[in-house]
């Protein structure tokens, strides 16, 4: 893994979070961010532009105020400790968490670029360039995935705009190890999830039951409990792609989805 913080850093996280609030409304300003968290808008610039370092006590407020979850924290937390350190050792005990975490290999699509990609198809394009027996043209990428050929090549060509996709001595190779998807609603996420909900079911019709791997459970929680059971998901899936990209031999395609929700309705009793 090549994670690297010196091209992300704690500065990357907290101007992500600026930007994601300026896309939702584009008068939010430097000033409005700071007064957000706690600190003069000359604090929140020097920041930005490398000229201070974030102090341990502010790092534990600002994560605090951004509802991070603990895993996002404690990347935050490393990546201050990576870059003020002296010590080589330290260096690289940081770095090796920093790596563990894996927040840093994930591309996060902005809502606009997923509009583009809300068929899943794409998605499946990317993971194809992986497999051994991969062949760069738009007729072998319809045929193996069961697309038409229109939609192999327009996703190709979506792909390679958005620099998802990249094109080297005529061989299609993705350009990030993982993808993933803000989580914020809208109708193209929506789409995309419903779209992988009809393929499962057809995967259960007609698939062989070694190719394929279905299990539910139905339990009661706390509602307390739900955002540590989201992040055991996420946890899961993130492991799982680490072992898709330690694999030098993938051959097949698949997809996995979890699906959390409630069965039971709001008592009305008080």
């Amino acid at each position: 893994m090549n994670t690297s913080p010196d091209k992300i850093n704690c500065r990357y996280l907290l101007h992500h979070e600026f930007k994601q609030r300026t896309q939702k409304n584009p008068s939010y300003s430097l000033r409005a961010f700071a007064k957000f968290l706690g600190v003069s808008p000359a604090y929140i610039s020097q920041i930005f532009s490398n000229k201070r370092i974030v102090s341990d006590q502010k790092a534990k407020e600002f994560s605090k105020k951004f509802k991070w979850t603990a895993k996002k924290r404690n990347l935050f937390f490393a990546l201050i400790q990576y870059e003020k350190t002296t010590d080589i050792q330290l260096k690289a005990d940081f770095l090796e968490q920093i790596e563990n975490l894996s927040e840093l290999d994930f591309l996060e699509l902005q809502e606009d670029q997923f509009q583009l990609i809300a068929e899943g198809y794409h998605y499946s394009i990317l993971e194809l360039t992986n497999v051994k027996d991969f062949c760069s043209t738009p007729y072998w990428i319809a045929k193996r995935l069961g697309i038409s050929l229109q939609q192999a090549e327009e996703g190709i060509q979506r792909l390679l705009r958005l620099g998802l996709l990249t094109q080297k001595q005529g061989i299609y190779k993705k350009t990030s190890p993982n993808l993933r998807v803000q989580e914020i609603p809208s109708s193209a996420i929506k789409s995309f999830h419903q779209e992988k909900l009809r393929l499962a079911a057809l995967a259960l019709e007609k698939h062989d039951f070694w190719d394929r791997d279905f299990l539910g459970v139905t339990l009661s929680i706390c509602k307390k409990d739900l955002p540590h059971i989201r992040e055991l998901s996420r946890d899961f899936i993130e492991r799982l792609m680490k072992l898709s990209d330690k694999s030098q031999s993938q051959d097949a395609v698949y997809h996995l989805s979890t699906q959390f929700f409630r069965l039971d309705k709001e008592s009305t009793q008080r």
